[in-house]
């Protein structure tokens, strides 16, 4: 009895430690896209706001977005007209506050990987926060979705 108790105790153990070592090999790799998608956020949310650039917009984004664009064209127009009004804000600044998360789903041996983050872009006449969602498809980050709180005009104008 006395050995069948060491034999499951030491299976546990094992499991335990091939458990918690798939744990920490998990929490490193969630660590590193957290990390490259905070870097791609910094590196094209700056080129779509500069210059509220639908087509950087249409660069950058997920076939999902894409496609969506495609079957619905009144929501590019809506989109060009969006940025048309935001582009009054004047020349951008830098993004305050940015801040997000990324979220790993696996089921069914699929998994999927997507991230949401938020920021006040900051402009000569004022400000707009933005949000965005990211999906991670084929080893790289592209723009699922995109949209902005009413603008902050500094001289409510507008």
């Amino acid at each position: 009895m006395r050995t069948f108790l060491k034999l499951v105790g030491g299976a546990a153990l094992a499991l335990g430690i091939l458990g918690g070592g798939y744990l920490a090999a998990g929490a490193v790799k969630a660590s590193r896209l957290e990390a490259s998608g905070r870097a791609y956020i910094e590196t094209q949310l700056p080129l779509i706001l500069a210059n509220w650039s639908v087509e950087t917009l249409q660069t950058q984004a997920a076939p999902q977005l894409l496609k969506a664009l495609t079957e619905q064209p009144d929501r590019l127009d809506t989109i060009r007209e969006g940025f048309d009004h935001l582009a009054k804000l004047g020349a951008y600044h830098h993004l305050s506050g940015l801040h997000g998360q990324t979220f790993i789903f696996s089921a069914g041996g699929e998994r999927m990987i997507t991230a949401s983050y938020q920021a006040t872009a900051v402009f000569d006449n004022g400000a707009a926060r933005v949000h965005v969602r990211l999906t991670h498809e084929s080893g790289a980050w592209r723009i699922l979705e995109f949209s902005t709180d009413r603008p902050i005009f500094k001289n409510e104008t507008t």
